[in-house]
This record gives C-alpha cells, sequence and structure tokens, in this order.
C-alpha cells in the first residue's frame, strides 16, 4: 500500500519534469526563429536600400545623361549585394572590415570609371548608409561610425 503514493508521486514528477523540458525547448525554438525572422527583415531592407539607389541612378542617368550607364548601375548593384552576402558570412571584425575595404575599392574604381558621375553626394550617402548599416548588424561598429572613410573616393 505504501508503494503507490511513491509510484503517484514519481508519475507526477516525471510529467512536471516532461513539461518543463518541452517549455524549454519551445522557448529555444522560439528565440532562434526570431533571430531567423529579425535577420531576414535586415536582408530585406538591406535589399530594398540598394533596389532604391539602383531606381535612383536609373532616374537621373534618364533625365541628365551622366558619364555612367546601366552597365554601371547593375555593376555597382553587384558590388553592394556581394557585400552584403559576403558581410553575412564573415565570422569575424578583422574579416567584415577587409570586406568593406574591398568593397569600397571596387566602388572607387567603378566610380572613376564612369567619369566620377556615378557615385555623387544622394548615391555617396545611400552607399555608406547601406555599408554603414550592414555591419552594424554584424555588430562591427556603430550605427555612426563611417567605416567606408578610411578607403573611399567618392
Amino acid at each position: 500500500m505504501k508503494i503507490r503514493p511513491i509510484i503517484i508521486l514519481m508519475t507526477i514528477l516525471l510529467v512536471i519534469s516532461c513539461n518543463s523540458k518541452s517549455n524549454r525547448n519551445h522557448q529555444v525554438n522560439k528565440t532562434a526563429n526570431n533571430s531567423k525572422e529579425h535577420s531576414t527583415m535586415e536582408n530585406q531592407s538591406i535589399e530594398a536600400q540598394i533596389a532604391s539607389l539602383k531606381r535612383s541612378m536609373t532616374d537621373y542617368m534618364e533625365s541628365a545623361h551622366p558619364n555612367y550607364t546601366e552597365k554601371d548601375i547593375e555593376k555597382c548593384v553587384q558590388i553592394l549585394n556581394e557585400y552584403n552576402i559576403r558581410m553575412a558570412n564573415s565570422k569575424s571584425k578583422e574579416d567584415g572590415m577587409q570586406i568593406v575595404k574591398t568593397t569600397v575599392l571596387k566602388l572607387n574604381e567603378l566610380n572613376e570609371n564612369s567619369g566620377e558621375d556615378l557615385i555623387e553626394t544622394g548615391e555617396r550617402e545611400a552607399i555608406a548608409n547601406i555599408i554603414i548599416t550592414v555591419g552594424h548588424n554584424k555588430g562591427y561598429n556603430s550605427e555612426d561610425e563611417d567605416i567606408t572613410e578610411e578607403w573611399r573616393e567618392w
């Protein structure tokens, strides 16, 4: 007769333990999903900024006839998209800053080859913001730290 209360008590403890573990697993999965959603939202925002920059450059090209072409715009977009992907896969601040440097140098060359017309004041602000935001999202710099300035010629 004394064995029954012990079995009942052990069963209750087992059920409580299983529920607690299940709740912890749910919280871990919920946190991981929130992190993935946040990362996806950040990438969509960066992609939207790049798309907006492209529209702005295209509109200006069509109205003012500067020294750059659609091909130059596409190259700029490609450089920024590659930057976003490479930064997402970077593992350290040192790697990230090397990616920033490489990206800025590519943009310098592209702008020079397009007669210094491709990246004017508005484009400079948009491009720098994209580069800074991606770095900040990785935790490599603050939001107000211009990580392009050291190499930027535009």
